[in-house]
């Protein structure tokens, strides 16, 4: 059975372990203690990631 070709198509990446912010904490100490979001543009993709900071919601 042969699928059929899509023309477009969408994907949502959702990162389970929250790597990329406290990867951002740690190369930027001015981010120490405070919520962040990482993300990223391109032409076709938009990735986004935040991270807690206990004590904030």
């Amino acid at each position: 059975m042969r699928l059929p070709r899509v023309a477009s198509a969408r994907f949502i990446h959702i990162d389970m372990d929250a790597f990329h912010a406290p990867v951002e904490h740690r190369d930027n100490p001015n981010l120490h203690g405070k919520p962040a979001a990482v993300g990223g543009l391109r032409d076709d993709a938009l990735q986004l990631q935040q991270a807690y900071v206990e004590g904030h919601s």
